[in-house]
């Protein structure tokens, strides 16, 4: 009920990503360990990143009921095939050699990006992620590897709205001319969501507060998400 503390923390959040994002000096980011959600935003929009093959690296936010968001959907579009897409509407979450493969990284020292785990299923990650998200599960779903099945499995516990928003996003990321183009594009996103938070609530109440793991979502499906 306090949506103008929401929005003003979230347009700090964006205003302090953009500045390191611009920042006139070289910035490293060193992201090992847990890398995920706004630590990205702090650590995705410098000059050099550099991680370890034990880094666990995610965009979680579709599982309360957000987008991907801190900008990152900028690094997202640029990396292999759809790649983005795929990391984007899971919230799944990659290991610090799949992130060198798919460039999120520019350093892991020890790590094999041609044999990591995000390099091996590019190949249906490809050919699955194309078109509007309920035509992506659909045949993740029907899919003759378990690893695309279980992203569909993965996906259909998501909130809905969350999954099309962070395809559309990534999709428009793709045409940004920059980092803060993307930022502006999430503070409209912000602001949007703050009409009717309910699937952020009741993400964070799943996830975090009740632990449950039983979100009730606003939309039973991707089909019944109006894009």
């Amino acid at each position: 009920g306090e949506t103008e503390r929401m929005l003003d923390f979230l347009h700090d959040e964006y205003y302090l990503d953009g500045l390191i994002a611009s920042y006139p000096k070289p910035v490293t980011a060193e992201l090992v360990g847990i890398a995920m959600g706004g630590g990205l935003g702090l650590g995705m929009h410098g000059t050099h990143r550099i991680g370890e093959p034990g880094t666990r690296w995610a965009m979680p936010e579709t599982a309360i009921g957000l987008w991907p968001d801190v900008g990152v959907c900028y690094e997202l579009a640029r990396t292999p095939g759809q790649t983005g897409a795929h990391l984007a509407m899971t919230g799944d979450s990659i290991d610090g050699a799949s992130a060198l493969w798919a460039g999120l990284l520019h350093e892991c020292p020890g790590a094999d990006a041609a044999g990591s785990a995000l390099a091996g299923a590019s190949g249906w990650i490809d050919e699955c992620y194309a078109g509007d998200p309920v035509a992506i599960v659909a045949r993740l779903a029907e899919h003759s590897d378990p690893d695309a099945r279980a992203a569909a499995a993965t996906i259909g516990e998501r909130s809905p709205m969350s999954v099309a928003v962070a395809l559309a996003a990534v999709r428009r990321a793709a045409q940004a001319p920059d980092v803060a183009a993307v930022l502006d594009q999430d503070r409209t996103l912000a602001d949007t969501l703050a009409v009717d938070p309910s699937d952020f609530v009741e993400g964070v109440r799943a996830k975090m507060v009740d632990k449950d793991g039983a979100p009730r979502w606003r939309h039973a499906s991707l089909e019944e998400v109006d894009p």
